[in-house]
Parts: structure tokens; C-alpha cells; sequence
């Protein structure tokens, strides 16, 4: 028995929603402009949040025990079916248009949210 399927085209399917986590607040002003105007861009291409995660305010405790720490309010904060893309200096390198694949992908496959993190 032939049933009929319905498939959303892209252009009907609900948007991928990005995220940018960083984590703690900067105190430089001019990136803080910088960062608006990225923000203000980005909302007419995606639905965007920037997400400022607490800093861990702990200063006597290791090196180690912090970013354990602050890893943990980080996978608190994820849900099950967010995708987690980590901006690390020993990471993949892309150019603009790989990086624009790259995302275009993620949204293709129904991704819901992408995460990009700052730590």
C-alpha cells in the first residue's frame, strides 16, 4: 500500500537557530561593538543569540579545575539535540565559503540548533 509522504521544502522547514556562547563578559568596548554589529548582521540570514556564560569566579582553584568546572556549566546548558562547535586554536581551518558550506550542511541535515563556543 502506497502511502503519501510530505516533505517540507527547506524554504517551509523551521529555520536552524545559531548561538554564540562565550564565556565570561568582555570589558573592551570595542569588541563589544564589534560583537553587536556581527549580531545585528547575522539576525537576517538566522534567528541568533549571543549567550555569555558566567565566568567561574574561583580564583584559587587549579588551572585544571576550572575549565572542568566551567565545562560542566557548559554541557548543563546544551540540550540533547544542540549541535556543539568549538572555536579552538588547534581546530579546522576554513575559509569564508567552506565555512558558509559548512554551516549550510548542518541546516540541510535538520539540524535545530548550532552552538558555536568561545571558551
Amino acid at each position: 500500500m502506497l502511502r503519501d509522504v510530505w516533505v517540507l521544502p527547506l524554504s517551509q522547514r523551521e529555520p536552524m537557530k545559531l548561538e554564540l556562547w562565550v564565556v565570561g563578559k568582555t570589558a573592551d568596548a570595542y569588541i563589544q561593538t564589534g560583537v553587536d554589529l556581527f549580531c545585528k548582521r547575522l539576525v537576517h540570514y538566522f534567528p541568533f543569540a549571543m549567550v555569555v556564560i558566567a565566568d567561574v569566579k574561583q580564583t584559587t582553584m587549579p588551572v585544571l579545575a576550572l575549565k572542568e568546572a566551567e565545562g560542566k556549566t557548559i554541557l548543563a546548558k546544551l540540550q540533547t539535540d544542540d549541535v556543539l562547535c568549538l572555536f579552538d586554536e588547534r581546530g579546522e581551518l576554513f575559509s569564508s565559503v567552506e565555512f558558509a558550506g559548512w554551516i549550510q550542511k548542518r541546516q540541510n541535515s535538520s539540524v535545530k540548533k548550532l552552538v558555536f563556543l568561545i571558551g
